[in-house]
């Protein structure tokens, strides 16, 4: 819903910037032809290839291996799931994953605009999801009970 927001409102100008919050948020379309941070622009028929491989590998990962139990891990394998599925969409339906948000900040010194890389919703639900699978990783861990010393 967000892209297809920012496709009515904002690529018609693809200059026009809304401020959400002066001086550190604002929307404006970008076409990122690349990876994260926009790295790998030449290539997008790989990157697609192989965004649809790990995203089909995780995909079954998590529905047969996965126990149920694990809840959170499968919270973040959803959210990585689903941002990557929604980039992977752009890439087919537009052959680049539309961006629009970005987070920047103004400095009085030297430089006087600090940017952030552009970024859109499906990139902030893989962040979330990769973040909750470390935590997840870490509570397992926690949990796990300690081998005895004759084992080690």
């Amino acid at each position: 819903m967000s892209k297809a927001w920012v496709l009515g409102a904002l690529r018609p100008n693809p200059f026009r910037r809304l401020e959400i919050i002066p001086g550190f948020l604002r929307l404006q379309y970008a076409e990122n032809r690349g990876a994260a941070f926009s790295l790998f622009q030449n290539h997008p028929g790989i990157l697609t290839a192989v965004a649809m491989i790990l995203a089909t590998a995780v995909l079954v990962w998590a529905v047969f291996f996965l126990p149920r139990e694990e809840r959170l891990t499968r919270l973040a394998l959803g959210l990585i799931f689903g941002g990557a599925v929604g980039n992977i969409i752009d890439r087919l339906r537009f052959r680049y994953v539309l961006d629009f948000i970005e987070v920047y900040w103004r400095n009085v010194e030297f430089p006087p605009l600090i940017p952030w890389p552009r970024f859109n919703v499906a990139d902030s639900s893989i962040c979330i999801g990769i973040a909750a699978f470390f935590v997840a990783s870490l509570l397992a861990a926690r949990g796990r009970p300690e081998k005895p010393d004759s084992i080690k």
